[in-house]
């Protein structure tokens, strides 16, 4: 009668094999995580940006006459941009990994609007925001270029950007 203890070779090498078919299964979905933090931190920077807007709205009753640049980066520099008048009400939030660039834009936006206005009264009507989402999953319409109300007149549940448009009527 034999005493041996312990585990053959091949009993090892089973339960390696195993382990690695399940890391190979689990790691995509783990390694997703951050990503999806950092799409749900820009999910929540578009709705500060909407609210601030309405905040601004409210307190101009939407008069856009000093908003020249219809379609731009909220960088809160810019002049003559929603992000200038914008950051009397909101810091203007900076991405949380690194700036994405919106669209096929070359600059490097991280967060993008579009308005349109009355002609006559240059009052704020309609508005858009898009931030560019590091899974596509966890965006609602896909940008190629520089985002146009027509782009985002679609939206659906996945895509490459994440919008939220509204009207101040």
């Amino acid at each position: 009668m034999s005493n041996k203890k312990g585990f053959t070779l091949i009993e090892l090498l089973i339960v390696i094999v195993v382990i690695g078919i399940l890391s190979v299964a689990v790691a995509p979905k783990l390694l997703d995580y951050p990503k999806k933090a950092r799409d749900a931190q820009r999910k929540q920077t578009v709705a500060a940006l909407e609210s601030a807007l309405m905040a601004w709205a409210g307190s101009t009753s939407g008069d856009a006459t000093n908003i020249s640049v219809l379609n731009g980066c909220i960088d809160g520099s810019t002049a003559n941009t929603l992000g200038l008048v914008l950051k009397d009400y909101i810091t203007i939030p900076s991405d949380p990994k690194a700036p994405a660039v919106i669209g096929g834009s070359a600059s490097a936006c991280h967060s993008w609007y579009i308005i349109e206005r009355e002609a006559t009264t240059n009052i704020l009507t309609n508005y858009a925001f898009a931030m560019k989402m590091e899974l596509a999953s966890d965006g609602n319409v896909t940008i190629d270029a520089t985002p146009t109300f027509a782009e985002v007149s679609n939206l659906g549940t996945t895509g490459d950007h994440y919008v939220v448009k509204g009207t101040l009527k």
